[in-house]
């Protein structure tokens, strides 16, 4: 897996990884580690020894985190790390029982995260060398803490939620539970204050997408996108937080090619002002420290085992239609619904059918598309009334790997 040589290559071995260490080896992510620093020397992390300890920190472990993609990309990084020698310490934010059974060289424990990072830093002694931080699901948290912070009071079995605009948006964002420190930056002062270097494991770029996709679903209609609307609300909350994070790593790795020069240009941006200076001087509470060097910024790749060339299914016996993977966050719910609204009328205009079994026809897997926006989204609703989509649920590896070998093209979108 490409996960494995591109982490032994960094953590390990302290080198570059090789282009053919890279899926695609696109030449733009290679640059990206080398680029200019802007005033800072690049962040330097001296080669792990043989044995080394690493205590990784992530969300958390219930069935539904371990039905999504971020999880199984944990898992490969997981493997990635201890198929090197290295001996991992796992720490969830949310309270933690531990396992009967644990696999070779990884280590779980009892308690909060705080008593859990103290066993794993007990248990790891002088060995232990570096911190990994999952920063995932920023946005989706944020959903949550803003719909539970709509509910106004039930009556029966009746819930509504308050839609918020950009003045009261910035006035609960001062409040206690949105301006105290998330589990991610309380983590990362503890790995500071250890003197352990860290490095940062992004499924998102978070402030880009958390705007659109709370504004659509939770905002009221009025200027979203406007200076003070609420999508420039959520934008600076999570921009500076978020960016702050990332500063205050050694090592980053992207989930995609595209964010890692993306991220580290916002990077050195974010050093280049004085104002953003001074505010790294003078940080909130809750913000972990900056490093004094540029992190280094990588693509991490994340591929799932290739299927032996002979076991592919050929082109002309594959079944029409389009399939869609992922989770029914807003932008996919805005997504399926341009596909009924714009794209399936231009298809029955040339003559093409939409049913199931016609090239027209949309399969969607994954979560929650029965449920939340996607029920109440009137355009699917009737597409789904037409038959001209269907919602297959959540698929395991094996049926997943079966329907994508049933359609000529397909598109997948992984949940982080």
């Amino acid at each position: 897996m490409a996960a494995v040589s591109v982490l032994a290559a960094l953590l390990v071995h302290g080198a570059s990884p090789r282009q053919a260490e890279y899926v695609w080896s696109p030449p733009q992510v290679l640059q990206a580690a080398s680029g200019g620093t802007g005033s800072l020397a690049a962040c330097a992390m001296a080669p792990l020894p043989a044995g080394s300890h690493i205590i990784l920190v992530n969300r958390n472990t219930n069935d539904e985190f371990q039905l999504n993609g971020m999880y199984r990309r944990m898992a490969a990084v997981l493997e990635a790390l201890t198929s090197q020698g290295l001996n991992v310490h796992l720490v969830y934010h949310e309270k933690s029982e531990k396992p009967q059974k644990s696999r070779p060289r990884q280590h779980v424990y009892e308690g909060t995260m705080k008593e859990q990072y103290t066993a794993a830093k007990k248990a790891a002694g002088k060995q232990l060398r570096l911190g990994v931080v999952f920063a995932t699901a920023l946005t989706t948290r944020l959903e949550k803490q803003l719909t539970a912070a709509s509910r106004h009071h039930k009556k029966g079995h009746d819930v509504t939620h308050k839609k918020w605009d950009g003045d009261s948006l910035s006035e609960l964002f001062k409040e206690d539970d949105f301006a105290g420190a998330w589990p991610e930056e309380e983590v990362m002062d503890s790995l500071h204050d250890d003197g352990l270097p860290v490095a940062v494991v992004t499924d998102d770029i978070h402030y880009m997408r958390a705007p659109y996709a709370i504004s659509t679903s939770q905002c009221t209609v009025q200027q979203p996108h406007g200076k003070g609307g609420c999508a420039a609300v959520i934008e600076e909350y999570f921009k500076g937080r978020e960016l702050a994070l990332y500063a205050s790593a050694q090592l980053i790795f992207t989930v995609t090619m595209e964010d890692a020069p993306f991220v580290k240009e916002r990077l050195l941006e974010m050093r280049a002002t004085s104002e953003d200076r001074e505010r790294l001087l003078q940080r909130r509470a809750s913000e972990p420290r900056a490093v004094d060097c540029m992190p280094r910024v990588e693509w991490l790749p994340y591929v799932e085992e290739a299927l032996d060339p002979d076991d592919v299914v050929g082109f002309e016996p594959r079944d029409n239609g389009m399939f869609y993977v992922g989770t029914a966050h807003p932008p996919a719910v805005r997504a399926m619904e341009w596909l009924v609204d714009e794209v399936q009328p231009l298809i029955r205009e040339a003559g093409v059918l939409c049913h199931k079994g016609e090239p027209g026809h949309i399969y969607v897997a994954g979560n929650n598309w029965d449920t939340n926006l996607a029920a109440e989204s009137a355009s699917l609703r009737h597409a789904l009334d037409k038959g001209k989509i269907s919602f297959l649920g959540v698929l395991t590896d094996e049926q997943l790997e079966k329907r994508m070998q049933k359609v000529r093209r397909t598109k997948e979108r992984g949940w982080w």
